[in-house]
């Protein structure tokens, strides 16, 4: 049983997307993402890969003050799950398999993740906190 993270461990999955008319799909789950959306068709679809650094504690605590996720006016304490949850996406994003319209592979950075579309954001966060936890 090992209880430590190796600064080295990292988890992968792929988040399937398809674009139809101008909107973006996008599922952790090729056969969900088709029997959810039927307007899409199986060749529309296309998997990328993310991968992200399993986080150690002290990891989640530095995610957690770069944040700003945890205020304090003195009489209440605020949390911004929002903005822990981006932090987490930007600090542990090691690589993916994204490119853009002209089919060049996009680098795994802060910049580009600022320029997601947000339902493909979504999923990814999901996914990535479920297997993270």
């Amino acid at each position: 049983m090992n209880l430590f993270i190796d600064p080295k461990d990292t988890i992968s999955f792929d988040v399937y997307v398809a674009v139809e008319d101008g909107i973006v799909y996008a599922n952790a789950d090729k056969k969900n993402l088709l029997k959810e959306n039927d307007v899409l068709k199986e060749d529309q679809v296309v998997a990328f890969n993310f991968t992200f650094k399993k986080p150690s504690y002290k990891d989640n605590i530095e995610i957690m003050k770069r944040s700003g996720g945890l205020t304090s006016d003195g009489e209440t304490i605020a949390f911004d799950a929002s903005s822990v949850r981006y932090e987490r996406f930007v600090s542990l994003l090691t690589d993916w398999t994204l490119v853009n319209s002209a089919g060049e592979s996009l680098a795994a950075t802060k910049a580009n993740v600022d320029k997601l579309n947000p339902t493909l954001a979504s999923v990814v966060l999901e996914k990535m906190e479920e297997v993270i936890s």
